[in-house]
């Protein structure tokens, strides 16, 4: 169930940790988790939800699933351009995942 912002960044935390520790996984469970919730709190074109997009795209980037990887990392990219332009950080990192993806 969607509780509020909080409950999504405790699970984007958690997949954070997991990744972190090298389990790609479990992280990818609990970053569709935050996800959804920034999905349901935010909007689907929310800064937030672009950094979960990129955080599970690296997730399965790390497990050697190229096409689930760009496909995250380019919701992800869109999103950013849409809303800060491309010269803006988090659009060139989306982007440098994106073209490494790609280039795999």
């Amino acid at each position: 169930p969607i509780r509020d912002d909080n409950y999504g960044t405790f699970m984007y935390e958690l997949g954070w940790i997991y990744d972190d520790m090298g389990n790609a996984r479990q992280a990818i469970e609990y970053y569709e988790q935050a996800l959804a919730i920034d999905k349901a709190v935010y909007g689907d074109r929310h800064p937030n939800v672009a950094i979960d997009f990129n955080n599970i795209g690296s997730a399965w980037y790390a497990l050697g699933d190229s096409e689930r990887a760009k496909d995250c990392f380019q919701q992800a990219y869109t999103i950013f351009r849409e809303r800060y332009g491309d010269a803006h950080p988090h659009t060139k990192t989306a982007k440098e995942w994106l073209d490494a993806v790609m280039a795999s």
